[in-house]
């Protein structure tokens, strides 16, 4: 009776194991299909690339466009409202405050800003940690020989939270560039 049950158990263990991916990639698969038009504009628009945006997008609120951090940050891109208003401001988007939690205005001025930290850092790490972390802290962390040898490039993130956001929207980068293909 014993190893009956072991038995099963073990076979709805394997079973799960095997399931899971499966639905992890439907469910999103139906995520990236529920915004495709947008982040593809936006992609061609500002330069970024969609596995980019979708990793953020999923780092940020898991694809949630109504999320709000407790650092009130707002939407899919999880954009404070300063930031939206800079960004509106300096790519010339007649997006309001209200519209932050508008799906297509939040990814096009998350987007945008992306686009404004690749011209000032050039790359994914650097972006990412400005995204997260701020970008007066990585020109600070880029000026220290601790987490940089050339000024350029970031060896090291001091910020725990910062250098795992950075690692996991990579991987989700990966991850949705595979599913886009």
């Amino acid at each position: 009776m014993k190893s009956k049950i072991l038995k099963i158990f073990f076979i709805a263990l394997i079973v799960t194991i095997v399931a899971l991916p499966i639905l992890e990639l439907a469910a999103s698969k139906i995520k990236l299909d529920r915004y495709a038009e947008t982040v593809e504009r936006v992609a061609k628009k500002y330069f970024v690339a969609e596995s980019l945006i979708y990793g953020v997008i999923r780092a940020e609120s898991n694809f949630d466009p109504n999320a709000v951090s407790k650092q009130n940050a707002k939407g899919l891109m999880q954009i404070k409202d300063q930031t939206f208003l800079y960004v509106c401001r300096l790519y010339g988007l007649e997006y309001s405050v209200t519209d932050i939690f508008e799906p297509s205005a939040n990814m096009e001025v998350g987007v945008a800003y992306l686009n404004y930290l690749f011209e000032k850092f050039g790359t994914d790490n650097e972006v990412l940690a400005a995204y997260n972390a701020g970008e007066g802290n990585v020109l600070e962390w880029l000026k220290d020989p601790r987490y940089s040898n050339d000024g350029v490039t970031l060896y090291k993130v001091p910020f725990k939270e910062t250098s795992a956001y950075c690692k996991k929207v990579l991987n989700y980068k990966r991850f949705y560039g595979e599913l886009l293909k």
